[in-house]
């Protein structure tokens, strides 16, 4: 089951604000410790309270004095780029929250010209009671659209020339094979040599002194007489 959402805001009733603090002060030290076991890391935890004179900290006095040791052996360069107090964390929220806001303006201004275009389509909308800045929104996103159009009808016609060269290609393929099969489905002529040299050297060749295998041009040759 989710949790429900903590609303962070400064909690006025004494008796509750120090519950929740030694609950949350408990959970954080054990995360801390947790956090130190499996990833082997050093960390401590330094808590001041009102009602306490003395700081508490974690893991020990000797501890924490061996983490500030260490933390000051880094240089200020590289000690700058990890330390992150609570003003960097709210500046950094709040331009996240910006950016955030800015994105749903900028989506929902899409729509309302969207929208406005429509309904100036359809007839029940009319330009000349908008302003200039609908206008000019107006504009730039007709523009926008154009350029897609644009986009996609020059994308449609390099696949049509692509797709004609690919089946010219492979039709110029298929007639080259159907004319070598045509080729090599013709007639052999069986010439011999015996009539050749029988008939004389001066003496042309009669059609009896050629044998002809194949009964189609034995069909036309009987045609022709």
């Amino acid at each position: 089951m989710a949790r429900k959402k903590v609303n962070l805001t400064y909690i006025s009733n004494p008796v509750k604000r120090k519950a929740v603090f030694n609950q949350r002060k408990n959970g954080l030290l054990k995360k801390v410790d947790e956090i130190t076991t499996l990833c082997d890391i050093h960390a401590c935890a330094i808590i001041y309270t009102p009602d306490k004179p003395e700081p508490e900290v974690w893991p020990s006095d000797q501890g924490v004095e061996d983490v500030i040791f260490r933390f000051r052996g880094v240089s200020e360069l590289a000690r700058s780029k990890r330390m992150f107090c609570q003003e960097k964390f709210l500046k950094r929220n709040i331009i996240k929250a910006w950016g955030q806001l800015k994105k749903l303006r900028n989506e929902n201004r899409k729509k309302e010209i969207g929208l406005f275009m429509c309904q100036y389509f359809l007839g029940g909308n009319h330009l000349d009671n908008a302003n200039i800045i609908d206008l000019n929104d107006i504009r730039f996103l007709v523009d926008k659209k154009l350029e897609e159009i644009t986009k996609k009808i020059e994308m449609l016609h390099v696949q049509e020339v692509t797709s004609a060269t690919e089946n010219r290609g492979e039709t110029m393929i298929e007639e080259k094979q159907a004319l070598m099969t045509n080729v090599d489905a013709m007639p052999n002529l069986n010439w011999s040599n015996d009539n050749i040299n029988a008939s004389g050297g001066d003496s042309m060749l009669t059609l009896e002194d050629i044998n002809v295998q194949s009964g189609w041009l034995n069909q036309f040759i009987l045609s022709k007489r």
